[in-house]
């Protein structure tokens, strides 16, 4: 995995030690993934990190957890910066 729970629980604001979600946001992660991957042809991994696929499995993973009964208040904005990503890492995603 290119980001791990951590992350994930960093970028969602939810306390480390916080572990009733875990395997929810394993399986977001997951998806997260095989999502990107699916999308650009493009397998990223620790030997191949792009901070734009990093942000992707981020947004990826907020939008899924969030969704989770909540309101679409801001769900097309979030699709519209996901699409974005995958068409740039599609056409000219970079590994590191």
């Amino acid at each position: 995995m290119i980001v791990s729970l951590e992350e994930i629980k960093e970028y969602l604001r939810l306390e480390a030690d916080y572990n009733e979600d875990n395997n929810l946001l394993l399986s977001f992660l997951k998806v997260a993934e095989e999502s990107l991957e699916n999308q650009t042809g493009k397998v990223f991994n620790e030997n191949n990190k792009s901070e734009l696929a990093s942000l992707y499995i981020k947004m990826y993973v907020a939008e899924q957890y969030d969704k989770r009964g909540a309101t679409e208040s801001n769900s097309e904005k979030v699709r519209f910066v996901l699409e974005s990503i995958i068409s740039q890492l599609s056409i000219c995603g970079r590994y590191k």
